[in-house]
Parts: structure tokens; C-alpha cells; sequence
């Protein structure tokens, strides 16, 4: 009996933690928060193709501008 009420236990917080979770993620999407690693691997390679300053940031932006809202 011990274990099914710790079982339940564990269970009840896992579904709460996935609800949370999703909830917050959700948040920062609709605040426009860029979520993943992609953006960064992405500014690399586009820095690392462009010499200029000027050109790295148009290309930067416009690529970027296409994952996601910039803040």
C-alpha cells in the first residue's frame, strides 16, 4: 500500500512538472524569447561566412527574424 501512495505521488508531480513546464515555454514564446540552441549554432556559421561588421548584422537579423521574434 506504501508504494502505491508513493507511486501515486510520483506520477501526480510528473504530470504537475510536464504542466508547468509547458506553461512556462508557452509564456516566453508568446514574449518572444527565441527558445533552443539552433539560433546560436545559426549565428555562428553567419558570422563566421561575413567580414563585414555592417553585412554580419543585416545578415544576422534577417535570418534570425525567420526562427523567431527578436526582443
Amino acid at each position: 500500500m506504501v508504494l502505491t501512495m508513493m507511486a501515486n505521488v510520483a506520477e501526480f508531480e510528473t504530470r504537475w512538472l510536464s504542466e508547468r513546464t509547458k506553461e512556462v515555454l508557452a509564456a516566453a514564446k508568446a514574449r518572444g524569447v527565441c527558445l533552443g540552441g539552433f539560433g546560436k549554432v545559426l549565428l555562428r556559421r553567419l558570422r563566421s561566412l561575413s567580414r563585414s561588421p555592417l553585412l554580419r548584422l543585416t545578415v544576422c537579423v534577417e535570418s534570425l527574424s525567420q526562427w523567431c521574434v527578436l526582443v
